[in-house]
């Protein structure tokens, strides 16, 4: 059986948080943060299965190549480890601020849509 109580316990921050930096309503934030939740296999991966150390995906949103060596990089420049949510948040919220911002604005454009497609979900 799966242990969903992670992310039961964790998705309502996120979202909180996403609403409150982003303007988001609930349903836009339950996107994000079922994307996420689907990404790291409810906040419990946070190393793609089967890759090496630097290597794979890293993170909530399992970021690869460069974004996976901005990510880390970010983290090193802020003294947080990866792991962490601080951490985590704080990247996805500077991708969604800065070279992601593409990816709220069709997450606005999209509502009030109750499933976002996933072309607007990939951009993250």
């Amino acid at each position: 059986m799966v242990d969903r109580s992670l992310f039961r316990t964790k998705a309502p921050d996120v979202m909180h948080r996403l609403i409150g930096d982003f303007d988001l309503n609930e349903i836009q934030a339950a996107g994000i943060v079922g994307n996420l939740g689907h990404e790291c296999a409810g906040f419990h991966t946070l190393h793609e299965i089967g890759q090496p150390e630097g290597k794979g995906g890293y993170g909530w949103a399992q970021w690869t190549g460069d974004r996976r060596k901005s990510f880390l990089a970010w983290c090193d420049k802020r003294k947080l480890g990866w792991e962490t949510d601080a951490a985590n948040y704080g990247y996805l919220s500077s991708e969604l601020h800065g070279t992601y911002a593409r990816s709220i604005s069709a997450l606005e454009k999209a509502y009030p849509v109750l499933y976002q497609p996933p072309e607007v979900l990939t951009r993250l």
